[in-house]
């Protein structure tokens, strides 16, 4: 008996190491897997090691098992149900996943296509345009999910999308044998492995049907405050495009034509090569023929140097947000002529990508928000009007902890 307590104890010291976030962020697969089978492991030999370590252990079975109960069932169809979708390689080294329309998904393993779909359309969850999803694709991992921000939401007509590219940690410093066992690296060569030799072949045709079990959508409660700002401001690097991807369309689905607003996306990308992409080239050019209040700038870092955040932000914010026009694929930030009128006007600014523009990003904001507590103060007692065509400003940033 004390031979199994001490390796449970091994066992739960292995996970504990490989928990550790140098560790965890260097190899997280091996993190994940070590994981879920020690785990188990350590439950059953606890429980042989002395029977009343399973009474002590019951409490968190019953929560792993509620949870898993409720990534089975919760969202639109749940992990229980495979639906089917297409994973395709897109432009500039991207991939492409994209769900079946809302109304298709299949429900208890039954296609849905006969539903009644308007209330469907109706829940809040469908009309937010943050959502994140966690897909498992079986081909590529029977046991892991990975999580996706939806470029696209999913609705009655159009299915969810989401973009993605081979992850860059660890290039230069793991074997190219551990590299292809990422899982974003075998999602790019199961799509690349079944293109069509045919060149007569549409874009659909050459894409892969995959089955996917879907968790999701979930909506995070802290994004919120782009409904009604006045300027909202993203600045996004590299695969960060995803989330304000979908805030553009919404915003130019709900307040393309609001004179008195503007929406702003800052892309910043190490070669120009990834802004290749589709998606991104068609937003552009609706930005300059449906959305005169929406500007998209494309920043990339090998040409002109890293982007200066705070500087860029200063700027977006001191802009006036009258007439203003979509400046779709410039290498510069759009400038105008600043207006002082801020009264109870606000800001909210989005930021996703790599650690650095993160950082560098929430600091610039709280920079900003301190100095427009500090302008509002002065107004009132009627000294300098302050530099910024806003008076209140809230951030969000999307930062993904693994």
């Amino acid at each position: 008996m004390e031979a199994i307590g001490m390796l449970s104890f091994l066992l739960m010291l292995v996970i504990v190491i490989t928990a550790l976030p140098v560790l965890r962020r260097k190899s997280y697969n091996t993190f994940y897997y070590v994981h879920i089978i020690f785990s188990s492991l350590i439950f059953f030999l606890a429980s042989v090691h002395c029977s009343t370590d399973f009474y002590f252990l019951l409490p968190g079975l019953i929560l792993w098992l509620s949870d898993w109960a409720w990534r089975l069932f919760r969202g639109d169809t749940g992990l229980r149900t495979k639906v089917t979708g297409r994973l395709e390689l897109a432009e500039g080294g991207w991939c492409r996943i994209t769900l079946p329309p809302v109304h298709q998904l299949p429900v208890g393993g039954v296609a849905s296509g006969g539903a009644d779909v308007a209330g469907i359309e109706k829940k809040p969850s469908l009309m937010h345009p943050q959502q994140i999803y966690y897909l498992n694709i079986p081909t590529i991992s029977k046991l892991e999910n990975h999580a996706f921000t939806a470029a696209r939401v999913g609705t009655n007509s159009t299915g969810p999308l989401f973009l993605f590219q081979r992850t860059q940690l660890g290039i230069g410093k793991k074997k190219p044998k551990k590299l292809n066992k990422e899982w974003t690296w075998k999602a790019v060569v199961a799509a690349g492995d079944t293109r069509t030799e045919s060149e007569q072949e549409t874009e659909l045709e050459a894409s892969k049907k995959i089955e996917v079990r879907v968790e999701g959508p979930y909506v995070p409660s802290e994004v919120n405050g782009f409904e009604t700002a006045d300027v909202v401001v993203c600045v996004v690097g590299g695969t960060g495009l995803t989330g304000a991807y979908s805030l553009a369309l919404w915003w130019m689905e709900r307040r393309a034509r609001e004179s008195d607003s503007r929406f702003v996306l800052i892309w910043t990308v190490r070669s120009r090569e990834t802004a290749e992409l589709a998606e991104w080239r068609e937003l552009a050019e609706r930005v300059v023929v449906e959305a005169p209040n929406v500007s998209v700038v494309l920043h990339v870092s090998s040409e002109q140097g890293r982007l200066n955040v705070a500087a860029a932000l200063r700027e977006q914010l001191a802009t006036a947000p009258q007439s203003t026009r979509a400046q779709a694929e410039k290498d510069t930030i759009p400038t105008e002529s600043p207006e002082r009128h801020t009264t109870d006007r606000s800001a909210w600014v989005y930021v996703s990508g790599p650690a650095g523009l993160l950082n560098s990003t929430d600091n610039a904001c709280v920079d900003i928000e301190r100095e427009l507590r500090i302008a509002c103060k002065a107004k009132r007692k009627g000294n300098t009007p302050s530099q910024f065509a806003v008076n209140r400003l809230n951030h969000y940033v999307a930062k993904w902890e693994v």
